[in-house]
């Protein structure tokens, strides 16, 4: 049996440590792009793991061209993460179908950013699916699905790691089906229960105290590390990477300066409080939330913002 896998970000390349000893016949990406404050060319998080590994890589600018076809001649491809609608003419090259493991429990949270999006509306679960690619986003046949909960303290990343490894026990059900010849069932998605995830934006990642303190802190830990939620202090950008919801907290203004200890800094919201854990300014390295405050000459009754 014939496999490709097409992916490039973290998501992407989860699944693919989980699926480590799965004899992949092609690896596709996306091709490496400027990034960073130099803006120096960087291979995908897939592409960076595969060129560690001396494995054969293809990094197509368009998807066209002899490499990418014969990546897509195949008897199952599977994308994940890729970052690129796939088109019509290749999704229908594949024996069997090109599948996508999306991380929700399809059809909620359809789009760009199924899992942040699940985390910073305070659900306590989402999943993982494995669906055949149709040319509609994220609507296509639903070979299967496994539930994760979310935990109270979950971040970003560590939710990302969990979906991935129920996502790679999919496709291995799905290989193990194809291999021994059994058909493949698949069901249609309920569009009546469809929702959507939209790409996380720069007003998404900025933080505010004026609101509840478990709505921050759900902020932070579903764009924990990257990109980070924010807020400005003094003309400089602070990321808080991960924080602890103190909903007993009271302060006499939101952002007021509570407590300094434990590594932590208990800042007032209009309900509630919050413990900033760790935080990062513009770049710095990241350090705990009263090692932040020291080094800012912060005072308990202190205002943020």
């Amino acid at each position: 049996m014939k496999v490709s896998f097409v992916g490039s970000g973290h998501f992407a390349l989860n699944v693919l440590r989980f699926l480590d000893d799965f004899p992949f016949c092609a690896l596709m990406t996306q091709p490496p792009r400027p990034r960073g404050r130099g803006l120096r060319l960087a291979p995908t998080p897939v592409g960076s793991w595969a060129r560690d590994r001396g494995l054969r890589l293809i990094e197509p600018e368009r998807l066209e061209g002899e490499e990418v076809t014969s990546a897509f001649e195949v008897d199952v491809v599977l994308v994940v993460d890729y970052g690129r609608k796939i088109p019509g003419h290749l999704l229908d090259l594949p024996k069997h179908g090109c599948f996508n493991l999306h991380p929700s429990l399809l059809p909620r949270y359809r789009g760009a950013a199924p899992v942040q999006r699940a985390i910073m509306d305070g659900a306590s679960f989402t999943g993982v699916t494995l669906f055949r690619l149709t040319d509609r986003m994220d609507a296509g046949p639903i070979f299967g699905a496994r539930p994760v909960e979310i935990r109270t303290l979950d971040t970003l990343q560590e939710l990302y790691l969990r979906l991935a490894f129920e996502g790679s026990l999919l496709f291995r059900e799905l290989a193990r089906a194809v291999r021994g010849g059994l058909s493949v069932a698949l069901r249609e998605q309920e569009e009546g229960l469809a929702s959507y995830a939209p790409k996380i934006s720069e007003v998404d990642r900025l933080l505010s105290f004026e609101g509840d303190c478990l709505k921050f802190h759900n902020v932070c830990r579903a764009l924990s590390p990257e990109p980070g939620a924010f807020f400005d202090y003094r003309g400089k950008r602070v990321k808080v990477l991960s924080t602890r919801p103190e909903p007993c907290a009271r302060g006499e203004f939101s952002g007021e300066v509570l407590d300094i200890r434990e590594g932590g800094l208990l800042v007032s919201c209009a309900q509630g409080g919050v413990w900033l854990l760790t935080m990062c300014e513009e770049c710095r390295t990241p350090v705990s939330g009263e090692a932040w405050a020291r080094g800012r000459r912060i005072r308990k009754g202190d205002r943020l913002c």
